[in-house]
């Protein structure tokens, strides 16, 4: 949560891929009610992707990690998107990132 902004992500979510994940953006009123935004899927939807599995909001930033996406040759290497809050509460995407050397995630 940052200033009355709040974001949740549930990375098990099933949307055209099972576990691809989504994260929700709600609004704090004044009387405390939570007013839903926006609802962002990941921009690279795949099967276990788990986008959403950390999020983290500050300001008008608002980063998503999904430690489940893949690189072009399917190997999990997972990824974290940035985005920018706007007044109305819809986003703008402004960066993917992941692991510069493609590296196979290890637990």
């Amino acid at each position: 949560m940052s200033g009355d902004m709040l974001a949740i992500g549930e990375w098990r979510r099933n949307t055209t891929q099972n576990y691809a994940g989504r994260v929700y953006l709600y609004k704090i009123n004044p009387n405390g009610t939570a007013q839903l935004t926006t609802t962002i899927d990941s921009p690279n939807l795949v099967y276990s992707g788990y986008f959403g599995f950390s999020v983290d909001l500050s300001g008008d930033r608002l980063a998503i990690g999904a430690r489940g996406e893949r690189n072009a040759n399917n190997i999990t290497i997972g990824a974290a998107y940035l985005y920018k809050i706007k007044p109305s509460g819809d986003v703008i995407l402004y960066d993917h990132l992941t692991y510069p050397n493609g590296r196979v995630m290890i637990y």
